[in-house]
């Protein structure tokens, strides 16, 4: 693992320092500054990483695709999975040689992928009203997961790290749904007024599971190994803190908008900091206690799109806007500006957690 991340690095190195460009190929209406960007040195410098080896050695890039999401692998940070807007699902597993499409989801919305913590090659998609599931790696998949109502879709997919068999399904209708089977049945664990937007598990600790909805609630339950199906029934529709807590009732004299941006831990799972379209705030003792992160514009002027933490260091924030790349590395007590790589907005920000100096930053049109 140690050799493959010094070859990377080295490889990267080469590509920044030799002028090394990619051939792009601007589609109808798509230009050619989508896609993904990389960075060696904590986003001081970005290139563009969009190309797609073919067979027949002509060059193709994903130049012109919107991402929705970047997913790594937590076992091997050069394998990483692009979630994009209408062209399907992408990976590389070195991304100096180049992202491969998987054919066979073909070129849908993908809104979210997620990796086994302990199956590498397993992998799950949410595409429109469905999940997918693949056992070795993106050469056959299959359906784990149909909506019943066809009027609404996969928002988010999650699965716990401990006990893989454990997978969660969000919905725009506001559903949470869980299997404790590995996909063969599920059972809605709880409803909420509005659309989720993520569902974030403890990194340390798989049994505390965080639910963000679209219009930036935040609510945190106990998912207990040993909790069947009809033990979790009893908390439904009960947010009054016996297993389920909403912790934005403890926000609500903090300014932190209305929409939903991201949830990050530092590695000991103690440091939390939660990204609003407005705001940061942190918590230091695991989502007991929160305090405001002082930005250098005002609520009214910030538009957060993507945020991203250093998991080893919690003093290393960075996040995307519409225009513009911010990084703070002393918790955010000062923070330094440059402009985004792409004329589009940021939409997802991933740090390597074996090499935390190279960062992913994904883009896509402002709608």
């Amino acid at each position: 693992m140690k050799k493959r991340l010094i070859i990377t690095s080295i490889l990267l190195l080469a590509l920044f320092l030799g002028g090394c460009s990619v051939n792009i190929k601007s589609k109808s209406g798509g230009g050619n500054d989508g896609g993904v960007y990389i960075s060696p040195n904590k986003g001081d410098v970005w290139k563009q990483m969009a190309i797609v080896p073919s067979v027949d050695g002509r060059v193709k890039d994903i130049a012109f695709v919107n991402v929705n999401s970047l997913e790594m692998d937590p076992n091997d940070s050069s394998a990483v999975y692009l979630a994009s807007d209408e062209f399907g699902l992408y990976y590389t597993y070195n991304v100096t040689k180049g992202w491969n499409k998987v054919d066979e989801l073909g070129s849908n919305t993908i809104v979210d992928v997620e990796v086994d913590a302990k199956e590498k090659c397993k992998v799950y998609a949410a595409l429109e009203n469905k999940v997918m599931r693949t056992s070795d790696c993106s050469r056959t998949w299959e359906q784990i997961y149909l909506a019943p109502n066809q009027e609404f879709r996969i928002t988010d997919v999650a699965v716990d790290h401990f006990n893989t068999s454990y997978i969660y399904v969000a919905t725009s209708a506001g559903d949470l749904i869980k299997s404790i089977d590995g996909g063969q049945s599920w059972r809605t664990i709880q409803r909420f007024n509005n659309s989720i937007a993520e569902i974030i598990i403890d990194p340390e600790d798989s049994r505390n599971v965080y639910v963000a909805t679209s219009r930036n609630e935040l609510y945190r339950f106990n998912s207990n190994s040993n909790l069947s199906y009809d033990e979790l029934n009893q908390f439904r529709n009960r947010l009054d803190g016996t297993n389920w807590r909403n912790i934005r009732e403890e926000l609500s004299n903090y300014e932190i908008g209305d929409k939903f941006v991201s949830l990050e831990f530092s590695k000991n799972g103690q440091n939390i900091i939660w990204a609003s379209n407005k705001g940061l705030v942190r918590s230091p003792d695991g989502g007991l206690s929160w305090l405001p992160i002082e930005l250098l514009t005002l609520p009214k002027e910030t538009n957060i799109k993507a945020m991203a933490i250093n998991p080893n260091n919690a003093e290393e924030i960075y996040y995307g806007t519409d225009s513009v790349f911010v990084k703070s590395i002393d918790g955010g007590s000062t923070w330094s500006v440059s402009d985004l790589p792409s004329a589009r907005v940021a939409s997802d920000i991933v740090i390597d957690h074996e090499n935390t100096k190279l960062l992913y930053l994904a883009v896509k049109r402002a709608k």
